[in-house]
């Protein structure tokens, strides 16, 4: 297409624009009671609904995190589940929560994997901003990816 860098790049923070506010939206209207498993599957499940690709959920619907990541991880699995469907073309995405030494979240995808060692085009994959987002509260974001091998994006809560 026509499109040149900044009217791609512009496109992409709509489209993150969007999706946060999706999010922000259907963050509103759910039960505060749900369990946060529950939470967190549903937010991936809504995008990759949306987005058409599979989802296979394995949480351990005990792990409770604290209120500040109650937000925030679910921004960061949105994120990471719609670059691996839109960056990765990623047909099937599994997420994973589990409490083992400390809670830990993955997003995990069959997509096309990257280089990991390379740099990445600025801001394409939204890494940055979801690492900046994890480390600020005090966690973790390590990606694991390589070309034709899909992607791993684990956080790891301290």
């Amino acid at each position: 297409g026509t499109h040149t860098p900044a009217t791609s790049q512009i496109m992409e923070s709509v489209q993150r624009a969007l999706d946060e506010s999706r999010g922000a939206i259907s963050a509103l209207s759910r039960p505060l009671d749900e369990p946060f498993s529950v939470v967190l599957a549903q937010t991936a499940e809504e995008v990759t609904r949306r987005m058409g690709a599979n989802l296979e959920v394995d949480v351990d619907k005990s792990v409770q995190v604290p209120a500040e990541w109650e937000e925030a991880l679910p921004r960061i699995v949105r994120e990471a589940v719609a670059n691996a469907v839109r960056h990765g073309g990623a047909r099937t995405v599994r997420l994973h929560l589990s409490n083992g030494d400390g809670v830990s979240v993955r997003v995990i995808d069959d997509g096309q994997g990257f280089d990991v060692t390379q740099p990445q085009p600025d801001g394409s994959f939204g890494l940055t901003s979801m690492r900046e987002r994890a480390e600020a509260l005090g966690g973790e974001l390590k990606v694991s990816s390589s070309p034709g091998g899909g992607t791993s994006v684990e956080i790891a809560l301290p």
